[in-house]
Order: C-alpha cells, then structure tokens, then sequence
C-alpha cells in the first residue's frame, strides 16, 4: 500500500468535512490529528484492517469500496457492509472501542484510496474529547442497523429471495442489467457457498429470469425478480 500526493488544497481541509466533531477540537487535538493522518491506496483484494492482527484507525473513503465481514468457523467471510466514496468507518478501529469483541476484516473491494487517522491518535481524541467517542458511537450504530438486517436476510429469507434481492440492489446502484461479478464474488456478498448461488443462477436461468454468459449475469425479467 502506497501513500498518494497530498491534496492542494491540504489535507486537513479535505477531512475536516466528514468529521462533524471537528468544531468542537482544540487547536492540540487539531494539530494531532494534521501530523498524524495519512492517505493510503489499497489494491484490490488487499487487508485493510482485521481486529485478529492489527486496527488501522477511522477511515474515511476518498474512491474505492471497502468491505467489512466476520469469519465464519469454516472460514468463510461473512459480509456485513460496505463502505463507500465519502464515507467514514470505525470497523477498523476495533481496537479502540473495547465493545468490538466479535472477529472482523476489513477488505479492499477493488483499488481503494482512504485517510487514515490512527488508532493511537484516535485513542488518544476520543479519551480527551467526547464529541470524538460520540461520534465513534454513533456510527457503530449505523453499522448495527446493517449487521441486524443482515442476519435477517441469512435467518428469515429463503436463499432465492436473498440473491433476487442482491442482484436488483446491484442493478439499482449500477443502472446497468449486466453484473460483472464471478459466482465466488456474489457468494460473499450474499452469504453462501459458491454452489449454492450456481445452483441457484441456473434455475433463474432456466426460469427465463436472467441469462449467464461468461464472467456475467445479464438480468432478463426485472419484474419477475421483484416478485421474488
């Protein structure tokens, strides 16, 4: 992971938007905050951050998209959420807020460019500063509100309804009907074996709800989908 040029218009500028505690800082935590952050470019696939090894600190997302999951006993990752362009996580300070106890990664989607506030220096604010652990809190529980719905999908919903459900929320973001995701990466996404979604695909295929081509699912009856 390589650090990009600064920004012209300084750093400080940059981040001091997504930080809605940033009024309430002293100009010594300010100035903590200036020597302390960097800006780092994660690949594709790369660890970001994981409570089993190390925490980075609060992230916020300049391009890119990151993926936060637990570890199933067998190994497989579990998504819980992602984190977009502009947005700020503290899954990855999980070392900082002792209520974090279950196992997380937190994982580069494609290549991802993020500022970094340390986890000694967010320690540090959030200890001194109760705007900063406020904050920290606050967006925890956002999170939840993503873990709980979630569980809900993996718990209540059939797995048909589960990939109908990714596959439009997809199509919703993106506007395009053409998913360019292998079958492993959409088992992450929705929480299940690589098989299980094959399986799965194939019967919407043969239900004339989509069309697999290489490396692509084109979505055929939008509608259909919907009902599902």
């Amino acid at each position: 992971m390589d650090g990009k040029p600064i920004k012209a218009m300084g750093k400080i500028e940059y981040v001091k938007k997504y930080l809605p505690f940033w009024e309430k800082l002293s100009k010594e935590e300010v100035n903590r905050i200036e020597i302390s952050l960097s800006n780092k470019t994660f690949s594709k696939k790369e660890l970001i951050s994981s409570n089993l090894d190390f925490c980075i600190g609060m992230i916020i997302v300049e391009c890119g998209d990151v993926r936060a999951s637990i570890i199933s006993e067998d190994g497989r990752q579990i998504t819980l959420f992602h984190v977009k362009e502009k947005e700020v996580c503290v899954i990855s300070a999980s070392c900082v807020i002792a209520q974090l106890t279950f196992e997380t990664v937190v994982m580069a989607e494609k290549e991802t460019t993020l500022w970094v506030i340390p986890s000694a220096t967010l320690a540090w604010l959030a200890d001194r500063n109760i705007y900063v652990k406020a904050y920290m809190y606050e967006l925890l529980a956002e999170r939840f509100s993503s873990v709980v719905w979630v569980m809900e999908q993996v718990i209540f919903k059939g797995f048909d309804q589960r990939l109908a459900s990714f596959l439009l929320s997809y199509y919703e973001k993106s506007g395009s009907k053409e998913i360019e995701m292998t079958q492993e990466e959409i088992a992450s996404e929705v929480n299940s074996a690589r098989e299980v979604v094959a399986r799965m695909l194939k019967q919407f295929n043969s239900d004339n709800l989509v069309e697999l081509k290489r490396g692509k699912i084109k979505l055929i009856n939008i509608d259909a989908l919907k009902k599902i």
